[in-house]
């Protein structure tokens, strides 16, 4: 049976993901400024990355204590689940972002 106060509710709800992810995107997808200068990305960076992540979205906890290829590993995985979910709810600034890394991933390269 249709239910109009079901539909406004679920456009809330998907809008609240949007504006989440959209964060979310923010943070977690740009490349380390420190690969556009051809420096290490060290274990700071990461926790860095990892705990501005953590404000709004779950992380395997004891994360802090991890090595700093763990770390890597754990960003990697964590960046694939958000972009998945960028890409539902807000393909376009995914698609910013990606255009924003791609410019700075020639920059480097044309060194």
């Amino acid at each position: 049976m249709y239910n109009p106060d079901r539909i406004e509710e679920t456009l809330e709800e998907r809008e609240e993901e949007a504006a989440r992810y959209k964060g979310l995107a923010k943070i977690a997808l740009p490349r380390f400024s420190e690969s556009q200068k051809r420096e290490h990305i060290g274990r700071e960076e990461i926790l860095d990355r990892l705990k501005k992540i953590q404000k709004t979205y779950s992380l395997t906890k004891g994360y802090r204590k991890m090595e700093r290829g763990q770390l890597w590993d754990l960003l990697k995985e964590t960046r694939a689940e958000i972009r998945i979910n960028a890409n539902e709810y807000c393909p376009g600034v995914v698609r910013e972002i990606d255009e924003r890394n791609y410019r700075q991933m020639r920059g480097r390269n044309s060194f």
